[in-house]
């Protein structure tokens, strides 16, 4: 899927909370705008509470690798590619979507030409994000 749209469920490891992204366009993929829930694993959950704590430690240090992303509330994205999750055991997740990491790679210049190409054969297509 290629969106546009706004978060308007913030993360929030203390609840198990996954962010929900409100589309107010979708670009490529199937259906209307409508809301998508984020899906983070148990253990993503259980990591992101022990970042907070560990950076309100005495002795925090910042991570070697960078942190996956979580998302606040009222952040805007002009193209965001959402592709359909799967659990970290690699089952799918129902009705449950992941973030693509590339995606704004593949949401600009050439790439985009690229995957409209791709998503007309397929008959995905809807319309063309605006030009920015």
């Amino acid at each position: 899927m290629l969106i546009s749209g706004q978060v308007i469920q913030a993360f929030d490891p203390d609840k198990n909370q996954p962010e929900i992204i409100r589309a107010d366009q979708i670009f490529i993929g199937e259906g209307s705008p409508r809301d998508f829930v984020i899906y983070r694993s148990p253990s993503f959950f259980e990591q992101a509470r022990k970042r907070r704590d560990e950076k309100r430690g005495p002795n925090w240090r910042p991570p070697l690798c960078p942190e996956p992303r979580t998302y606040s509330l009222g952040q805007s994205f002009e193209r965001l590619v959402l592709v359909p999750a799967a659990a970290d055991n690699g089952a799918e997740v129902t009705d449950k979507w992941s973030v693509e990491f590339w995606g704004g790679n593949v949401t600009m210049e050439r790439a985009l030409d690229l995957l409209i190409e791709e998503s007309e054969r397929k008959g995905r297509f809807q319309t063309r994000p605006p030009k920015s």
